[in-house]
């Protein structure tokens, strides 16, 4: 019995149960034992009046007791008499093992079993073992008629109706359970971190037992490389991971981190599989974990341009005036970045802007146009306006080139314009009218040239320039668009 008693004295806080049960009344004091331990009233005079509240907690071989008395009650004494069986009848209080006065009658720690017994009470060796307490306290209060003695007298645990005493009983303390097994759990949270893939796992063991030979197999997404915990090896596939943990305590947790980085283009959910086992029985946790890598947006289609560029008229005499309109428009989708207008004009002749010089300057004969955004569905107009000099007879080719931005490549369009017929030199008969220099072609290629007619001279080789010209002049205005390589 007391090998039992001491192997069970290292248990932890034992929940007491009364075996006779006492009238219950509303605290007016807190329990000192945070709600752990028993609450009896205790009672006096022959109507059982509640006076005050008794604390009862059992720890192993400690019987802890706490008394509390309604105002103005105060102690005078109390005695505590134990008993190895229920008492059935008043023990005297001078025969009492234990007894407090004053303040100190209100609180007890008693280690079990007492020395001695009380005539009326049953002797008990083990301190684990069943046993009954009777508690008596001696109390004063203002009105109250003093006995022989001095003071009134209460018991916790009496109940109205039965003999003038109390008896509280405790059990016997369980024997301890044999030692149990320890288990595992595991979680799994995914992250993606500085492009990299990371999941980790934590084993962990909620028992207060030790759980053996833990060992945790992880399936990985199979697409990665990844790094993995010393604890972990890869096999028997490259994607399963198998991590020895041993032996792992109770209360006691680990962290497996896996990582991993997506090649370039690499995207979408990785998703994750774990599972652990203690020894060789079966899975004793599961959990699952996905990590969502982000995909490069698809890239923005490269932007549709127009570029048309119209004479004001296709037959002029000099000195004109002569008017190119140009119009730059972004069809979409998407904003055409870093446009740029370039167009040789016809030389010798005066030219200026109209409108649209917000954004174009001429110098000499070098129009050139910038900006550095036009939005989707937007287009400009530019009008270029040039004076014709008396000698500037002939045919004027002339073509703009827009490059712009915006989406995969660079884009690059081109728009010609129809030729425009210059008469009316002085001296210069129409059949003698100039082409412009071999440089300039009407598909474009930068400005025309008028050639200076003043020395009237002409050739078979004019007479065919001329031709071509009126046979360009006739046709529509051509549009080309190419892409940059």
């Amino acid at each position: 019995m007391r090998a039992r008693a001491v192997a069970a004295a290292a248990c932890a806080t034992i929940a007491i149960v009364v075996l006779t049960t006492p009238a219950l009344a509303d605290q007016t004091f807190p329990d000192p034992f945070g709600g752990e331990g028993i609450h009896s009233d205790i009672r006096a005079g022959s109507q059982g009046e509640d006076i005050g509240d008794a604390f009862f907690l059992r720890e192993g071989e400690v019987l802890s007791i706490r008394m509390f008395l309604d105002a103005p009650n105060t102690f005078i004494e109390s005695h505590v008499c134990l008993s190895g069986e229920p008492f059935t009848r008043r023990i005297a209080p001078g025969q009492c093992q234990f007894q407090g006065t004053g303040g100190a009658a209100g609180s007890y720690d008693i280690a079990l079993p007492p020395d001695s017994f009380p005539f009326g009470g049953e002797p008990f060796d083990d301190p684990l073992g069943a046993f009954c307490a009777q508690v008596h306290v001696k109390y004063s209060s203002p009105g109250l008629a003093l006995t022989r003695l001095g003071g009134g007298s209460a018991f916790a645990g009496w109940e109205s109706g039965i003999p003038f005493f109390g008896s509280i009983c405790f059990p016997s303390v369980p024997d301890p359970e044999p030692p149990g097994e320890g288990t595992a759990e595991v979680a799994k949270t995914g992250a993606f971190v500085a492009g990299d893939v990371v999941f980790t796992v934590t084993v962990s063991n909620p028992t207060t037992f030790v759980a053996s030979d833990v060992v945790v197999w992880d399936q990985l997404p199979p697409t990665l490389a990844w790094t993995l915990p010393p604890e972990c090896v890869l096999g028997p596939a490259d994607s399963i991971a198998r991590c020895d943990i041993g032996d792992l305590a109770g209360g006691a947790s680990l962290d497996l981190v896996f990582s991993a980085t997506p090649a370039g283009g690499e995207c979408g959910a990785f998703s994750n599989h774990t599972s652990t086992f203690i020894g060789r029985a079966v899975a004793s946790a599961v959990s699952f974990a996905s990590v969502d890598v982000p995909c490069p947006p698809d890239p923005e289609p490269d932007p549709l341009v127009l570029l048309t560029k119209e004479p004001s008229t296709t037959q002029i005499d000099v000195p004109g005036p002569i008017m190119y309109l140009m119009t730059f428009e972004n069809a979409g989708p998407g904003a055409a970045t870093n446009v740029t207008v370039t167009d040789e004009l016809p030389r010798g002749v005066d030219w200026s802007i109209g409108s649209g010089s917000n954004v174009c300057s001429i110098d000499g004969t070098t129009l050139t146009c910038f900006a550095e955004s036009v939005p989707d569905g937007v287009f400009e107009v530019l009008e270029i306006v040039g004076t014709i000099s008396p000698t500037g007879c002939g045919t004027m080719a002339n073509e703009g080139t827009a490059d712009f931005g915006g989406g995969p490549e660079p884009g690059s369009i081109t728009a010609i314009s129809e030729p425009v017929e210059v008469t009316g030199c002085e001296g210069v008969a129409p059949s003698e009218v100039t082409a412009p220099s071999p440089t300039s072609s009407a598909a474009g290629g930068g400005g025309g040239e008028l050639p200076d007619t003043a020395a009237g001279t002409s050739s078979p080789a004019w007479a065919f320039a001329v031709a071509t010209a009126f046979v360009v002049a006739a046709s529509v205005m051509l549009l080309r668009t190419r892409k940059r390589a």
